[in-house]
C-alpha cells in the first residue's frame, strides 16, 4: 500500500517521518552507557528511515487493518528489528546542528 496516497493507515504498512527537512532515522549504532540503537534526524532518504507499524502486545486483530483513532500502536525500524522508545531522559546531543 502507498502510504502518501492513501488515506488510510494500516498496520503493517512501512512509513517515513518528517518534520522539516529531516526524517527520523535510526541504524545500528547504540548509545555507549545505555546499549540503546541511536535515533536521530536525517536530511536524506534512505532505508534506515523506514518504520513498520505494528500492533501493541495485547491488541486484538491481524494482518493489514485499518488503524482507528484510539489504537495503540508501535514502531519497528525495519533494518535493525528494533522498537522506537520515548525515554523521560535527555540523549546525548551534539552542540553542533548540521543543516
Amino acid at each position: 500500500m502507498d502510504v502518501k496516497n492513501s488515506q488510510y493507515l494500516s498496520y503493517e504498512n512501512t512509513v517515513r517521518f518528517k518534520t522539516g527537512n529531516f526524517l527520523l532515522h535510526s541504524h545500528h549504532l547504540t548509545y555507549p552507557d545505555i546499549g540503546l540503537n541511536q535515533v536521530t534526524g536525517y536530511g536524506h532518504r534512505d532505508d534506515n528511515n523506514e518504520w513498520e507499524v505494528e500492533r501493541c502486545l495485547g491488541t486484538p486483530g491481524y494482518g493489514d487493518t485499518v488503524i482507528v483513532a484510539g489504537d495503540m500502536i508501535q514502531l519497528r525500524h525495519k533494518a535493525t528489528g528494533r522498537y522506537l522508545a520515548v525515554l523521560p531522559d535527555i540523549a546525548g546531543v551534539t552542540e553542533q546542528v548540521d543543516n
